[in-house]
């Protein structure tokens, strides 16, 4: 359901749109987890460790992909909130030429360039073969990914989150099924569990799109609306350039510090895969109210209620920090027990490695919660440039960590680049968001009251 959220309690309406996100995040995470547990279990540690050097690679794509989506989700949310209906179904319709095209220039460049990309990255002979073809497979299935997230994008721009989270949902039975059918019963190896992933994908997208046309009048583009607009073409690559090359700019920095990883060997590969995977679970929820957050400040932007994105954002911030404290103290204790469900207990050196990380990264999950919420703001109120720059300064970070400290102080230095990457890009972001605050504030100032001040408000934030 189409949810307008200008009106009401801030974190009633952040908590609406934030757990269908939880929802379809988790569960998401948690058939990754399936893919690794079925790689791990039934295949071997070194597949293991092939599907684990290829996490960061397999991100910085679909973290590119997430990135544009989410660039051109805010615009529309900008649209809604201003009550711009017209003007909003047009911007999706040159959307879908713009992303389709950017689909397409993906999958040929990474499938050209992938065998040199996994010798970049001091991928192990061990494993370079499983490694090429998981990934293999998976960037096929780009075009798929690109699917799910621009619709996923415009349903939650208009504050529905359940109908991407349901689907969601079903794509992933269908993967662990695929899994299980794929590996289990037909011995298939990684190519098994890639082809699942890509089928599982493709499923929530077309989903999602069937129920757009069908069950949201708003969302019903006409003919009149697929007239190609160069204006509009540009604004979307504008907005969503940034952000993709934002979250793109992350993701090469966990590049970089997976081939620093697999330069350790491949017991140091298998523990920070490990340590990923929980931690990329236990930051679903900061990554929902970040993606919620958005789209609430987008739609208040729109409608000019800066006070409104104020109090939610200091409300929600409060809310993720706690879950923070908790969270991270989970993973710093419970590390080892926790890596348990991808490694064997055999897997001693492993474990210790490990458990290891996940106490680095654990008692610092405060700085990745207030990152989430932080950035998703200042995204939303269309500093997208600001954002990128933080990811720059993430990328500079684990940099410094794998080319100066990794050399003297080995694994451990390595568990400390996520934290300072994290502490890098806040300091940067949160200055950011005082002084655009500030600035809308500033600018608004000047309008005089009444109906047509209130458009004008309208014309100027949009283009912001």
């Amino acid at each position: 359901m189409v949810q307008n959220m200008t009106a009401g309690k801030p974190v009633r309406l952040v908590m609406g749109l934030f757990w269908p996100v939880f929802a379809g995040s988790l569960l998401q995470q948690l058939y990754n987890l399936v893919d690794m547990l079925v790689v791990g279990q039934f295949i071997s540690v070194n597949a293991l460790s092939a599907v684990g050097s290829t996490g960061t690679l397999n991100s910085l794509v679909v973290g590119f992909v997430f990135g544009f989506t989410a660039g051109l989700g805010v615009l529309i949310s900008r649209m809604f909130g201003a009550n711009q209906l017209e003007k909003m179904r047009r911007y999706i319709a040159n959307g879908i030429y713009l992303v389709g095209f950017i689909a397409l220039l993906m999958t040929v460049c990474a499938l050209v360039f992938l065998r040199p990309l996994l010798r970049l990255m001091q991928t192990p002979d061990a494993v370079m073969d499983d490694a090429y073809t998981y990934i293999f497979i998976i960037f096929a299935g780009i075009p798929a990914t690109v699917l799910y997230n621009f619709v996923a994008g415009v349903l939650r721009a208009l504050g529905d989150g359940k109908t991407p989270s349901l689907f969601l949902i079903v794509a992933a039975a269908i993967n662990v099924a695929l899994d299980l059918i794929t590996v289990v019963v037909f011995g298939m190896g990684v190519e098994g569990v890639a082809l699942a992933t890509v089928f599982a994908n493709l499923v929530s997208g077309l989903l999602c799109l069937w129920k757009m046309y069908k069950s949201y009048p708003v969302l019903r583009l006409q003919k009149k609306h697929f007239r190609f607009s160069r204006r509009m073409i540009r604004e979307l690559f504008h907005m969503g350039t940034p952000m993709a090359l934002m979250t793109s700019i992350t993701m090469l920095s966990c590049t970089i510090s997976q081939a620093a990883t697999n330069g350790l060997g491949t017991q140091a590969m298998a523990a920070v895969t490990t340590g990923g995977k929980i931690q990329n679970i236990l930051s679903v929820p900061m990554q929902s109210f970040g993606v919620a957050l958005a789209t609430y400040t987008g739609q208040n932007l729109g409608a000019q209620k800066l006070d409104r994105i104020k109090t939610g954002f200091r409300q929600i911030l409060t809310i993720t920090l706690l879950y923070t404290v908790v969270a991270g103290a989970a993973m710093a204790v419970f590390g080892r027990w926790l890596s348990m469900i991808y490694l064997k207990p055999t897997e001693t050196v492993s474990l210790d490695l490990a458990a290891r990380y996940c106490l680095v990264v654990g008692s610092t999950f405060p700085l990745l919660g207030a990152l989430f919420v932080v950035r998703s703001t200042v995204q939303a109120l269309g500093y997208t440039l600001a954002a990128m720059l933080g990811g720059g300064l993430e990328l500079a970070a684990r940099c410094f960590v794998v080319f100066v400290l990794v050399a003297p102080f080995g694994y451990t230095a390595l568990c400390f680049a996520e934290p300072l990457a994290w502490l890098s890009a806040n300091v940067l972001l949160v200055i950011t968001l005082i002084r655009a605050i500030r600035q809308l504030h500033r600018r608004l100032a000047f309008l005089p009251a009444g109906p047509e001040a209130h458009r004008r408000r309208s014309k100027q934030i949009t283009q912001t």
